[in-house]
């Protein structure tokens, strides 16, 4: 996350997710497992990006709006509590046949 952080403020010259809620990704990872945290990021990213696809278009955003990410990062820890073992034995453990 920390590469990735640095990687797009070089790209982009300026920060893709702040260093707060980049802590706050670390805080869940501590919380819920490093096993965890994949589908966690990916759920926030699936839910982070609908919604913010609806406030581009529907509420004429720009895309440079800045969109907190706590709010889905909340989501993708819920939905990880339900799904997450599911998603973690599909990407984790090898299947045969």
């Amino acid at each position: 996350m920390w590469s990735l952080f640095w990687l797009f403020l070089l790209i982009r010259k300026k920060e893709g997710i702040g260093l707060r809620r980049l802590q706050a990704v670390l805080r869940v990872g501590a919380w819920f497992g490093c096993k965890c945290l994949l589908p966690i990021i990916l759920f926030a990213s699936l839910v982070g990006s609908v919604i913010g696809i609806w406030l581009i278009f529907r509420q004429r955003k720009g895309i440079d709006t800045q969109i907190p990410f706590g709010p889905y990062l909340a989501a993708g820890g819920w939905l990880a509590l339900l799904f997450g073992q599911v998603v973690i034995s599909r990407l984790f453990v090898p299947h045969t046949g």
